[in-house]
């Protein structure tokens, strides 16, 4: 993606995963070489930006901390997560619930404070620039709620205005899809404090039609997601759009 930042210029905007070498049971971390090859050759004033999504079943945890840890400290700019990540890594809670309750599934509703509070945190173990969060509600194996949040280090906090249901037919790819909708706020926003909002919005309208679809690859473009938009603001959405 191409972006504005700072002084005007115009520069590639990084977003990365980095999977365990032992996944495929690869002596080497091809992908951490490769994240740190893109690295050393990026742009100047090229912003980084991480989705922080952990799998058990790929590495333990002192290896995904072992590794993650100097890339997440050193290199990124906006980190993405969710709060089970964080507790689960890093013995980081979130306002009112600890890390034991996090862990054990014991969360109830999050209050703005709780939010505020865990991504606070965050900010001041990383040193990032934005910290989102995405936040999902699995009421049973098709029906799911969804929400998000995104706090600047220049203190703008946004959250999504309303959790919303959805009605799964695939949910892989979903949060890749959050991800790109608010990547794309922050991007056409010029990373000012307030494109948390933008990229909350948008991330949640692209991420709530792609899990309506099958297969991971999200086949929606830019008028549906701002449909759906109009239509969450008016609070409408009943009819069928053809």
């Amino acid at each position: 993606m191409e972006g504005r930042v700072e002084g005007g210029q115009t520069a590639s905007y990084i977003g990365h995963h980095v999977w365990p070498g032992a996944h495929s049971r690869y002596d080497r971390n091809y992908n951490h070489e490769a994240f740190k090859e893109t690295i050393a050759n990026k742009p100047e004033g090229c912003l980084v930006g991480l989705d922080f999504n952990y799998r058990g079943t790929l590495w333990s945890v002192e290896q995904a901390r072992e590794v993650m840890t100097p890339i997440v400290e050193e290199h990124v700019d906006v980190l993405i997560t969710t709060i089970e990540d964080m507790a689960l890594l890093y013995g980081i809670g979130c306002g009112r619930y600890s890390v034991r309750q996090i862990v054990d599934g014991d969360m109830d509703y999050l209050e703005d404070d709780d939010i505020r509070a865990f991504a606070e945190q965050v900010h001041q173990k990383f040193k990032t620039r934005i910290v989102a969060i995405t936040i999902r509600y699995p009421d049973s194996f098709e029906q799911h709620r969804w929400e998000s949040a995104a706090v600047h280090a220049g203190g703008t906090f946004f959250r999504s205005p309303a959790v919303k249901s959805i009605t799964l037919c695939d949910r892989l790819g979903g949060g890749d899809t959050w991800n790109a909708g608010f990547y794309y706020g922050l991007l056409t926003e010029d990373f000012a404090a307030d494109s948390v909002v933008k990229g909350v919005l948008v991330g949640d309208a692209a991420t709530r039609l792609k899990q309506t679809l099958m297969f991971d690859l999200p086949i929606i473009d830019k008028n549906e997601v701002q449909a759906l938009m109009k239509a969450d603001r008016s609070g409408g959405g009943n009819r069928t759009s053809r």
